[in-house]
């Protein structure tokens, strides 16, 4: 079997595995998303943020293993490599500091 077509289909699975055996789970309900303080309507929109941040920063993270993983000693591939480890990290930063932001913000302006 083509090699390539192995490592789709086995990266396919370790994707959709989580969701699979989780699919019962309940998502969290934001109702401050509807109502409430300015403040409350941040942090639920932070919530997601954050959410899609870390998201994106596992997955810089998965591609910068797979990469060093394969590289074989070939520097460009670790090259590749060093950057998406690279990202996932200024991923990390972005998504704490937009995080706590708002939480800075208030207690500088005493609110």
């Amino acid at each position: 079997m083509n090699k390539k077509l192995v490592t789709a289909l086995a990266s396919l699975v370790a994707i959709l595995l989580p969701s699979i055996t989780l699919a019962d789970v309940p998502q969290p309900r934001l109702p401050y998303l509807v109502t409430g303080s300015i403040w409350s309507v941040i942090s639920g929109l932070l919530y997601v943020i954050w959410q899609i941040f870390i998201g994106g920063a596992i997955i810089m993270f998965i591609l910068a293993g797979f990469d060093f993983f394969t590289a074989g000693g070939e520097p460009a591939k670790l090259h590749t490599a060093r950057m998406n480890l690279m990202w996932g990290i200024v991923g990390l930063m972005v998504a704490l500091l937009s995080f706590s932001m708002p939480y800075i913000i208030s207690f500088t302006i005493g609110a």
